[in-house]
Parts: C-alpha cells; sequence; structure tokens
C-alpha cells in the first residue's frame, strides 16, 4: 500500500499537479562567490547540501539541478558523487546506465521506506536489486547508493516542464514567507534563490543561514530548563504554521533552541519536506509521526494555548493576501487548498475562544501551571510532549 500512494505522489508531481511550473531570473540572481576551501559538501542527509562559509557567516546551499533525461542525470549525479567524495568504483558503476537497470534504479524508493526495493536490496545485500552489477554491498557501494536515492527522489518529485529541479526550494521558500506574514518570530529560518560560483563552477539552488542554537533533539530533560513555557509557546505557533502548510516534518531533531537572556527561542531548518503543501482540504491530520490533530471532531483547537499574537495576526489575516503571497510558489490546486485550510483554521480558533476565552495567550502568560493538562497527555501526543519525550531519552 505505502509503494502504491508512493507511485501515486509522483504522478501527481510529474503532472504538475504538486510542483508548478517555476521560472528562475538567473540574471537578476544573488551571486555566492566562493573558493573550495570555504565549501564542505554533506551527502549523508535525506537532500544532498553543501556547508559554505562567507566571511564566517555558515549557512547551506542547495543545488537546484538542471533537468535532464534521466539516464543522462544518472550519470551526471556519479560523476558528482565521485568528485565530491571520492572512490573506486566511478567507472564500473557507469554501468547503472545501461536501459536494463535504469528502469530498476528509477524504482528503488527511499530508505526511509521499509518496503521499498532499496531497503530490501539492503537487507539482503544485493545490489542487483536496484540495478547495480555488483555481487555484494561494500561501504563505498552502500556510500553512493545513499547519495542516488535522493538524487532520484529529487528527480520523480519534479516536473520536466521546469529547466531547474525547483519542488524543494518551492516548499522551503512558501513556509518562510507564510511565517513573516503571521509572526514577527523567525520560526522558520528564511530561503532565498541565488547563483552559487565555486571557483568555475556555477549552481542554482537555495541559500539558508545556519541555525543557532543547540539541535533540540540533543537537550535534555527539556522540561527542567530555563524558560519552557516559553518554548512551549513557539511551539504552539510551529504547529499551527505545520498543520497550515501541511508540513509534517518538524520533529525535534529539525530545529535548533537558542537562548536570547532567559528565552529559548526555536529555529526551524529543514522546510521541505515532500508532502508540504499537498492540495488536501483536511486540517485533521497528523502533523508528525503519532502526533494528534491539531482539531478535533468537533472543530475546536486541540492545544491547551495559542499564543496570543499569534492567533490575532491569524485571524486579521485575509484569505486574498495569503493567496496573493504565496500563488506563485504554488500550483492553482496547492494554492486553493492552502486557503481552503487556512479559512478552516481560522474558524477552528474562532470556536475554541467561545468556548475557552483564555485560548490565546500572551507568550509572557505561559506558565508551567498552564501546560499542566498538555503535558499529562489530555491533547495526545503534541509538539510539547513529543519534545519532552525526545529530550528525556
Amino acid at each position: 500500500m505505502y509503494n502504491l500512494r508512493q507511485k501515486f505522489f509522483y504522478l501527481l508531481s510529474s503532472c504538475g499537479i504538486t510542483c508548478p511550473v517555476f521560472k528562475i531570473e538567473e540574471d537578476s540572481l544573488c551571486s555566492l562567490n566562493l573558493q573550495r576551501k570555504d565549501v564542505e559538501f554533506i551527502d549523508n542527509n535525506t537532500n544532498n547540501l553543501y556547508l559554505i562559509n562567507i566571511k564566517g557567516e555558515k549557512g547551506y546551499f542547495r543545488e537546484c539541478r538542471l533537468r535532464k533525461k534521466f539516464p543522462d542525470y544518472i550519470a551526471e549525479s556519479i560523476n558528482l558523487f565521485y568528485d565530491k567524495v571520492g572512490g573506486h568504483y566511478n567507472t564500473v558503476c557507469m554501468s547503472i546506465c545501461k536501459k536494463e537497470n535504469l528502469k530498476r534504479l528509477f524504482q528503488m524508493g527511499t530508505d526511509y521506506n521499509p518496503n521499498s526495493n532499496l531497503r530490501i536490496s539492503l537487507k539482503q545485500n544485493n545490489p542487483k536489486i536496484i540495478g547495480l552489477d555488483f555481487g555484494k554491498y561494500d561501504t563505498e557501494l552502500k556510500h553512493l547508493v545513499n547519495f542516488l536515492w535522493s538524487e532520484v527522489l529529487s528527480y520523480r518529485l519534479n516536473t520536466k516542464r521546469n529547466k531547474y529541479q525547483v519542488y524543494n526550494m518551492l516548499r522551503s521558500i512558501c513556509e518562510g514567507k507564510i511565517c513573516k506574514l503571521l509572526t514577527k518570530h523567525n520560526i522558520i529560518i528564511d530561503s532565498k534563490i541565488v547563483k552559487c560560483v565555486i571557483d568555475d563552477q556555477v549552481m542554482i539552488g537555495t541559500y539558508q543561514k545556519q541555525a543557532k542554537g543547540i539541535n533540540a533533539g540533543k537537550v535534555r530533560s527539556i522540561i527542567s530548563q530555563k524558560g519552557f513555557p516559553f518554548l512551549c509557546c513557539q511551539l504552539s505557533i510551529l504547529n499551527f504554521l505545520d498543520a497550515l502548510c501541511y508540513e509534517k516534518d518538524h520533529r525535534p531533531d529539525n530545529y535548533n533552541i537558542e537562548y536570547v537572556g532567559e528565552y529559548p527561542v526555536i529555529h526551524v531548518f529543514d522546510n521541505d519536506s515532500s508532502l508540504a503543501f499537498f492540495p488536501s482540504f483536511s486540517v485533521k491530520f497528523s502533523c508528525f509521526q503519532n502526533t494528534s490533530s491539531l482539531v478535533d471532531n468537533d472543530g475546536f483547537i486541540n492545544r491547551a494555548h495559542l499564543d496570543k499574537e499569534f492567533g490575532e495576526a491569524f485571524l486579521k489575516l485575509g484569505v486574498g493576501k495569503l493567496y496573493k503571497e504565496t500563488c506563485k510558489y504554488l500550483t492553482i490546486s496547492q494554492s486553493v487548498a492552502l486557503c481552503v485550510r487556512f479559512l478552516k483554521l481560522k474558524k477552528a480558533i474562532n470556536k475554541t475562544i467561545l468556548m475557552r476565552p483564555d485560548f490565546l495567550l500572551k507568550a509572557s502568560d505561559w506558565t508551567p501551571s498552564m501546560i499542566e493538562d498538555e503535558l499529562r497527555g489530555s491533547f495526545g501526543e503534541t509538539y510539547i510532549t513529543l519534545l519532552k519525550k525526545w529530550t528525556d531519552n
């Protein structure tokens, strides 16, 4: 069933239902001029990235690769891997580009799908399942495969109508735009389209500053840390943004916690999950594995409180302005779904306020007693209880 859903998802993308036609104005882009010594290639993520250093400021660049025919794309991917990472299989691995192997590689799936051909191939130690003409895996071949599945995923999520692969880029930019519309807190780190020049190599892609602070997944006993109620206030904002954007991957290790004085501030840096801005009208879904829906079956907000400033901004924002600020980065179906979710969430906030007049709470008024019910699990698994579990382990 999972594989069927994935195939359907890829079909929506390739048909342009979840990936709009988007032209990058290359001549007007800001250029990042770098030397090799200022760049580190990182390939151990779902997305292959460049960690770059610009006059002491670190950030991440993700290339939007040129759209090509799949055999050419894979050949280029293999060359890219051995140029950035090194190894000994580069000539032998070109056998992947044989016609009979390309289909298997195209359908290998992802590492996070337990039923994918890739996971089966690794479990059985049989590279031939995904089109690699080798008897067994060794460390280098596993490294190559880890790199390739990310590149193949990116290829399948994009539409051939675009010159560049912009699927993830558009999601990242759009989430940042929505965050700015609704809150002065820079919870979602901005992404911008840039031209990255490394010596004589020119790439188009997105740049995002490195998140300040400590990764939330590495903090221990978060509930005992100073400013925890203020942190809960920020997480209430993030949960709402995710429900609006249909973002499902903001787990604790995808944001950092920075202390500004005594107050913890979150900086979310992974804002481009494949499902983000899916054209669904529903607001009753889990924003991360097993977290409870933000809106319950009766149409009330299923959380203890919401930041007052954010809630009032949400109610004040017009759907027309939301559409105007985001339509450039979304398809028509995505834009319509975003606006419907926005109106449903707005209705749920108003309904909840009528039932619980103290639902909107100023950031300065969040205290341990205000979130006791949520910590006890009265609202199911929330971003607050999820973070507590991660940091208690």
